[in-house]
Parts: structure tokens; C-alpha cells; sequence
């Protein structure tokens, strides 16, 4: 199961926009939300306009950057590929279909990597748009028939056979080329950039994390390392030569880890987990490396499990009582358990048991022996206070 992060309270900037398919227009108001992870449309607005739209391969979960759902249920649909004008500029976009009346369209994070605007927040304008857009997202108006006049050239002194290519002879062309690139290390300096708050992540879904490259340069010639910090000597994920190297992959994370390879020329090297487990939690490393430039940045991914209802089992007459046993599985991080009696009272019991099994997982069981009450009633609590979860089973012993 997916999970897409919609926009927590960021710097937020609000546009009109045209949004267009099928013949159809319709102007709305477009807010560019830096803290959105994915780019959304009011799913009420998609049924009033008759917006074409598509199944999810898997429902995508909606969250705050803090992990809270901000989403009731899952996302199940996205609309198909729609035109997405703000003044001159336009390009095609998909949209997440979310519940959000105030700002029909949200654009994030990634569509800020995309077009690169230079956004004056302050003011609330569109400044210039990226170098990519200049050539591939700008309106262009209709040109004036040229009047450059034909420039003479003198083929006096070229062989007759190259004669024939007069036309493109031109020294004014020439030299209006554009001035020689910087050097080839100049040109690769960039920064590392993702998120500085941890990432929640929930057991069994799929999570994102992100990493970008600052300014937007390709990243498909490069070399990106995934790490988590808690393995040594070997790696999570690395792209390299245009193909996955999995020599010195960690076991655990293949087949359960990817790219967005036709994002890579825009600079985005953010890694895609899948079926999150116990053993994901840690600090990630996205480590990017050109030819002779390289930089990294790290990310906390914390792992949230609720486990499973506690069994409790009477287990017989004890020396000093009735023996129980309580056992419950699946959490993360380790949960504690306790019993208590009738009035809530903390019971002495053995020594927890706990067992780690291989996805990261824990299973936590112990004994207590009880004496005979009033009530005779005894509760079992598995509780997990980091991600502020419990469960608990309350059991009735009968009296002899």
C-alpha cells in the first residue's frame, strides 16, 4: 500500500491556473505548496467537470510530513493526463484525487523540481520559469516573417565540390553562437536536498523518500548510492551506468526498492520502498556522485507496527496460584507488557520474553501467576509508547 504526503502548513502561494482536456476548459485558483510531496485536484471539482480519470495500481495513503493521516480512507484514483496553464507557461499533469474544496489544485514538491520557478513568496508572483520550460513548457507568440537580409558569401577560394552548401555558409551565424560552457567541473557542482523531518512510516505500506539535486541537473550520468547507516559494507540501492547494480545489495531490500528513472534528468534520485518492515527503520544516506563533484543527504525513517490483540491462556494451577500466559505479536519498536488486576493494579510477573523475527517484527509474551480475588478478572496490556498504541485482553478465571 502506498503513501503519498500531502501538503502540511508551508509556504503556500496561490495562482490562477486553466485546466484543460477533451476540448474542456476551466480556470481555477492553483496553490504551489513547498511541503507537498505530490500533486493533487479536488476530487468533488473531477465529478462536477466530468474529469477523466484512473484507478491507483494500489490505494496511496495521504499523510502530513509528520506521518499523521490527513486523508480519511485511502486514495484510489488519479486523473488522466490534463493541461495545466498558468499564464505562458503550460504542460501536462496528473493529479491525485483528494478532498480539498479551498484549493482545487495543489501543486508540490514535485512540480517545484520540475519547472524550477523563481517564486518572489513575498509578493506572490511567478518571476521566471526554469531553463528546461524556457525550451519545452513556454507559449510561444506567432513570429514576424524574418526580414535578416541574405548574407553574401564569397566561395572563391572553397573547392567547387562544397558549393553546394553556400546556404549554410555564414560567418554572422557564427559567431551569434552561444559562448563556450563553463569547465566540466564548474558545470557539476550541486547540492544534495530532501526532507529534514523524519519519515513515519507504517508497516506494510510503501513510502517515498525523497532526494533531489539542487540546481535541477540531470542525475541520469551520475552514480546514486542508498544507504542505511545501521548496515555497513553493503547498500540498499545503487544506479549506475543507467542500470541497478545489486552486487552488495542487502538482501532484505530487493525487489522492494526503485527509482523514478524518468524523473532522473530532472534531477530527482528520490527512492521508492515498498512493503515497509521492521528492519526499514534507520538513517538513510542518498549519496550522488559525478564525475568529480559529490554530495549526500541523510533521512530518519522511523518504523510504526501495531501488533496483534493479546492471547491470554490459563494455564493451570502454579505453585502460589493459577498460572497465565499472555502473548501478542507484529509490533515496532519493541512494545512493553503488563498486567493488572480488577482495580488496575500493576501485577509482579516473570521475566518478558521477546523475539525479533526477520522483517524486524516483535513478538512479546510472559507468565504471571495469580491468587484467587473478588472479581477473579486480570487484564493483559501490550502497549507501545512511542507511537502512543495499545491493546489489551481482559480474561475471567473462574474459582475452584
Amino acid at each position: 500500500m502506498g503513501r503519498i504526503r500531502a501538503p502540511p502548513t508551508n509556504a503556500v502561494l496561490a495562482i490562477p491556473a486553466t485546466l484543460s482536456w477533451g476540448g474542456h476548459q476551466h480556470r481555477v485558483q492553483a496553490m504551489i505548496d513547498s511541503g507537498a510531496a505530490g500533486d493533487f485536484l479536488d476530487v468533488t471539482l473531477a465529478k462536477e467537470l466530468k474529469i477523466p480519470t484512473q484507478l491507483l495500481p494500489q490505494p496511496q495513503a495521504v499523510t502530513a510530513l509528520d506521518g499523521r493521516p490527513l486523508e480519511p480512507g485511502k486514495v484510489t484514483e488519479a486523473t488522466q493526463s490534463l493541461r495545466l496553464t498558468i499564464s505562458q507557461h503550460q504542460q501536462e499533469e496528473t493529479f491525485y484525487l483528494i478532498d480539498s474544496p479551498e484549493y482545487p489544485i495543489i501543486l508540490g514538491h514535485p512540480w517545484l523540481c520540475r519547472h524550477n520557478p523563481q517564486i518572489d513568496w513575498p509578493t506572490g508572483t511567478i518571476l521566471s520559469w526554469g531553463p528546461t520550460c524556457q525550451l519545452t513548457c513556454m507559449l510561444q507568440s506567432p513570429s514576424a516573417p524574418s526580414t535578416q537580409f541574405q548574407e553574401s558569401v564569397d566561395v572563391s577560394r572553397v573547392p567547387s565540390v562544397y558549393h553546394r552548401f553556400k546556404a549554410v555558409f555564414s560567418k554572422a551565424r557564427a559567431t551569434a553562437l552561444p559562448p563556450h560552457r563553463t569547465s566540466h567541473s564548474e558545470s557539476e557542482r550541486f547540492e544534495v536536498l530532501g526532507p529534514t523531518d523524519p519519515i513515519l512510516a507504517v508497516a506494510g505500506d510503501d513510502i517515498i523518500l525523497p532526494c533531489y539535486i539542487k540546481p535541477n541537473i540531470s542525475a541520469e550520468e551520475m552514480t546514486v548510492d542508498w544507504l542505511n547507516l545501521d548496515f555497513k559494507d553493503e547498500r540498499v540501492y545503487r544506479y549506475q551506468n543507467h542500470r541497478i547494480i545489486q552486487e552488495d545489495q542487502i538482501p532484505s531490500y530487493r525487489e522492494r526498492t526503485s527509482l523514478f528513472k524518468e524523473d532522473l534528468w530532472r534531477g530527482n534520485a528520490s527512492l521508492k520502498l515498498t512493503r515497509v518492515q521492521g528492519t526499514d527503520e534507520g538513517t538513510y544516506k542518498c549519496f550522488i556522485k559525478a564525475l568529480s563533484w559529490y554530495d549526500d543527504f541523510t533521512i530518519q525513517v522511523r518504523v510504526k507496527a501495531i501488533g496483534s490483540k493479546p492471547v491470554v491462556s490459563i494455564e493451570g494451577h502454579r505453585e502460589g496460584g493459577m498460572g497465565l500466559l499472555c502473548e501478542s505479536e507484529g509490533w515496532h519498536p519493541e512494545p512493553e507488557l503488563v498486567w493488572l488486576d480488577s482495580k488496575g493494579v500493576h501485577l509482579s510477573a516473570g521475566p518478558p520474553e521477546t523475539h525479533r523475527d526477520f522483517k524486524g517484527f516483535y513478538t512479546v509474551k510472559q507468565h504471571v501467576i495469580v491468587q484467587e480475588t473478588d472479581a477473579n478478572h486480570f487484564t493483559c496490556r501490550v502497549q507501545q509508547r512511542r507511537i502512543n498504541e495499545k491493546k489489551e485482553t481482559k480474561v475471567h478465571v473462574p474459582s475452584e
